[in-house]
């Protein structure tokens, strides 16, 4: 639940910088009241680059933008998001959480230790297996993300992964759609991350697909 009822959503993107700036209205939904974007150039995508570049970018948005609160939710881009959705098979509750730390490990392609993660269960197939959906980032790329917004006096509310981002967006707008919708998050990195959901709004897959690839799929 948000703590304020104003707040930022901060997409730090690959490419884009994006901020906007809403209100909880009273009836529960949310009103857009100001917004910005800032290029990051290709410095954006270049590790070494870029917290120096998202910091630059960061002050002249709100300088140009007129942004008053400072709770802030942000979004970390797709590329340093490692995700991944398991199904495990039909357990007793008490260890649900032993089986999913396992398939942590398994799966989370660098140490735990030195990583934020977190799981959501999505749901229950026919046959009973747990459908989770696992997340994971770097704990130095959260405390870079963390220093830029909290070097501009913002505080932290809410950390999410851009393709978890775009699909909340998703339903939130556009509810329980019939069949079956297909999300693209095209970002300049040499990877598109792909979101399906079914009708009961749970995802299905997020796959990494070559841009030119993708790019070249859509020219035909």
């Amino acid at each position: 639940m948000l703590k304020s009822k104003t707040f930022l959503g901060i997409d730090f993107g690959a490419g884009t910088l994006k901020i906007a700036e809403f209100d909880q209205a009273d009836g529960g939904g949310l009103r857009l009241i100001r917004f910005g974007t800032k290029p990051l150039g290709l410095a954006g995508s270049q590790d070494a680059a870029r917290e120096k570049t998202l910091q630059k970018a960061l002050g002249e948005v709100l300088a140009e933008g007129g942004f008053t609160t400072r709770t802030a939710n942000i979004s970390a881009p797709g590329y340093q998001v490692f995700s991944k959705f398991v199904k495990l098979p039909p357990v007793d509750t008490s260890k649900v959480t032993q089986i999913i730390q396992y398939e942590a490990q398994q799966n989370v392609p660098f140490p735990l230790a030195e990583t934020s993660w977190d799981y959501q269960i999505l749901g229950t197939t026919a046959s009973g297996e747990l459908e989770v959906l696992l997340v994971a980032i770097k704990s130095d790329v959260v405390e870079k993300l963390f220093g830029t917004a909290e070097g501009s006096g913002f505080r932290m509310d809410i950390v999410d992964a851009s393709v978890a981002a775009l699909a909340n967006s998703f339903r939130y707008n556009y509810g329980d759609q019939e069949g079956c919708s297909l999300l693209i998050d095209i970002v300049p990195r040499p990877a598109t991350s792909c979101c399906s959901r079914r009708t009961n709004s749970t995802p299905e897959a997020s796959t990494p697909v070559p841009t030119p690839s993708l790019r070249n799929s859509l020219l035909r």
